[in-house]
């Protein structure tokens, strides 16, 4: 039977949850990583169906191979959904490979801030495979970092044939965006200081919560099923 894993990191006593079917495990201690991979290398290789990590305490700094190692071994044992939530992300992040071909995941929730946003951007890079054929549910929401090659954005996104919610907080560094979702039911879209141009087909679509710039170029097409939209425009 598949179980859930869900991690909350606080500062210097990190209140963790971990939700296994005997019931709750709350250790308190200084060591988020190695407690981490603790809990993956108890696992007996049964299914996860969800595996969460949330560090929204700046005071945790955590290293992007650790995050890399956890999400490799969530994707080893098919994990459905996964959210990763972190407040202090150094340098560029690479999205795994491992993540972007993984066959099971139908939820991906991304929150990611730069450690010293205020400093250069760093990117998100994405891998030359992608296929996520089940992933219904997908939430980017990045602080300071910025996708920066089109042609993989754009693979990205049409390698998610089977995408039904769509939530984007997160910058496209200037990109001509083209999203062809057939299955899109509900799109939101938050734009930072930088103009995107998005081109957005998807026929399926009921709910759009958009908040882009006047100045930005979208296309928004085929919206025959339209029934709730909230659109802010703003100028810069």
């Amino acid at each position: 039977m598949d179980v859930c894993l869900e991690i909350f990191a606080s500062s210097e006593l990190f209140d963790s949850k971990v939700h296994f079917l005997t019931g709750r495990i709350r250790p308190r201690g200084y060591a988020l990583v190695p407690f981490v991979d603790k809990v993956f290398s108890l696992r007996d290789g049964s299914d996860i169906q969800r595996f969460q990590l949330t560090c929204s305490d700046m005071y945790i700094d955590i290293a992007s191979e650790h995050v890399y190692r956890w999400i490799a071994s969530a994707v080893s044992l098919n994990v459905q959904e996964l959210c990763i939530d972190i407040n202090r992300i150094r340098g560029d992040f690479e999205i795994p490979s491992c993540l972007a071909t993984c066959k099971s995941l139908s939820k991906l929730d991304l929150v990611l801030v730069l450690f010293r946003f205020f400093e250069d951007k760093r990117k998100i890079i994405l891998p030359i495979s992608i296929s996520l054929p089940r992933l219904k549910s997908l939430h980017l929401s990045l602080l300071s970092l910025v996708f920066d090659d089109e042609n993989l954005v754009t693979k990205f996104f049409s390698s998610c044939p089977a995408l039904e919610s769509l939530e984007l907080f997160c910058e496209f560094s200037n990109m001509n965006l083209i999203l062809s979702l057939p299955r899109l039911k509900c799109f939101v879209y938050g734009e930072n200081e930088k103009s995107d141009n998005i081109q957005l087909c998807a026929p399926n679509l009921t709910d759009l919560n958009f908040h882009g710039c006047i100045s930005s170029d979208y296309n928004l097409e085929n919206l025959a099923s339209l029934t709730s939209a909230d659109i802010f425009m703003f100028t810069k």
